[in-house]
């Protein structure tokens, strides 16, 4: 951190973390819009968010075996960096914006990724 603040001076270091949350903001806010898509949780950089076809419902079981699935793959492909997590017993797939070369077109790929390895 130290050679960051030291690179970059205190605001350089706030305008990359302004964009890496602009980018978070921007993933959760395709989410939330997303009829096949749910918002989970939510903090700083950190989106997860689930795969939810409206034809599963809310079975669970099925749910989280779909997103485990989908995270699988989306590692294989190398498309995308995601991880795996629970919140509040669900699976989920969870997304850390911490790349200062991350884009407006990374995210958007990112949710078209998930969608086209279901």
């Amino acid at each position: 951190m130290w050679m960051a603040l030291k690179h970059h001076g205190l605001d350089g270091y706030r305008a990359l973390m302004e964009h890496d949350l602009a980018l978070a903001d921007r993933l959760a806010a395709q989410i939330e819009a997303a009829p096949d898509l749910e918002l989970l949780a939510r903090g700083l950089s950190v989106v997860c968010f689930r795969l939810a076809p409206p034809a599963l419902g809310t079975q669970a079981d099925r749910l989280d075996e779909l997103n485990k699935r989908v995270l699988a793959a989306i590692q294989m492909s190398g498309q995308a960096f995601v991880t795996g997590t629970s919140v509040r017993g669900q699976f989920a797939l969870r997304a850390c914006v911490v790349n200062p070369r991350s884009t407006d077109a990374d995210i958007d790929a990112l949710v078209s990724v998930v969608r086209q390895l279901a």
